[in-house]
This record gives C-alpha cells, sequence and structure tokens, in this order.
C-alpha cells in the first residue's frame, strides 16, 4: 500500500510540476528571474535526490543555477521517468527503509531513509510551486492551482 501512496503522490508531482512548466510557458513569464530561479532549483533537487539513491552521478552541475525552460521541462521529464520507475520496480517496500548515505550541497555528510527522501521532494516541490503561483500572480500573470486535491479530482485514480 505505501509503494501505490508514493507512486500516487510522484504522479502528482509530476502533474503539477507539468502544468507549472506549461503555465509558465503559455503566460510567457519566464522572463522573471525568480521564477527562473525557483523552478531551475526544484528540478535540479529532484536530479540530486534520485541521483543519491540511484547512485550514480548527478545529471546537472548546481542546485541554484539559471536553465532555460526547455532544459528544465527535459530534466524534469527525466527525473520523473526515473522516480516512477524506482518506485514501480520496488520489489519490497522494506527497501524504502534503506539510509542513503550522502553530502548535500555545502558538504555536510547526512544518513537518511529512502522514504524520507521520497516525501521531502514532493513537499519540496509544493513549496517552490507556491512561491512560483505567488510570483506570476505579483507580476499580473494568472496562477493555477497545483494542490494535491485539485489533481485528484481532475486526475482520476484507476484503482478508484
Amino acid at each position: 500500500m505505501l509503494k501505490q501512496y508514493l507512486i500516487r503522490n510522484y504522479e502528482y508531482n509530476k502533474w503539477a510540476n507539468e502544468v507549472t512548466i506549461k503555465l509558465i510557458a503559455d503566460q510567457n513569464a519566464y522572463g522573471i528571474e525568480r521564477i527562473q530561479v525557483l523552478l531551475s532549483h526544484l528540478v535540479a533537487a529532484q536530479e540530486v535526490w534520485i541521483s543519491r539513491i540511484q547512485g550514480r552521478a548527478m545529471n546537472i552541475s548546481g542546485v541554484w543555477q539559471i536553465v532555460s525552460l526547455e532544459d528544465n521541462a527535459k530534466l524534469h521529464a527525466d527525473t520523473m521517468t526515473d522516480w516512477l520507475n524506482y518506485l514501480t520496480h520496488l520489489s519490497d517496500e522494506a527497501d524504502l527503509l534503506r539510509i542513503i548515505s550522502y553530502k548535500n550541497t555545502k558538504g555536510d555528510f547526512y544518513e537518511t531513509p529512502i522514504i524520507d527522501i521520497a516525501n521531502h521532494c514532493v513537499g519540496h516541490a509544493s513549496y517552490h510551486r507556491a512561491q512560483i503561483m505567488q510570483l506570476l500572480r505579483e507580476n499580473g500573470h494568472e496562477p493555477f492551482d497545483t494542490t494535491f486535491i485539485t489533481y485528484a479530482r481532475l486526475v482520476k485514480h484507476p484503482s478508484l
């Protein structure tokens, strides 16, 4: 059941980030520097965490570097594929309790269970999407509600 819960959360995260990227593109709002920073960071962080779990090199050079909207869209698609593949192919939910050892971007050492990392990533993205929506509104653009309940109402889960 936990596996299905996490998959649903990552399907939601994928949808919400795609909606955000499309909204920014459609409203030609990527010229707002703070939106560039937050979106680039949101997407880069997803890559950092899944690369740690997979034990591979990151496909980015930093978590605060601004990249193009197109590069963000591609990296987002790639990282969501990686996350959903990882979660879908878990043979044992106990693997979610496996501890990942890593250094953060400041060089501090941590050990964290995968379940905590997985939950953090969705919350982290939600936090920054909310900031982006606020910036859209402040700059005369129309934001969109990317909360989980909006996703649940719009995208029916196959098992419900």
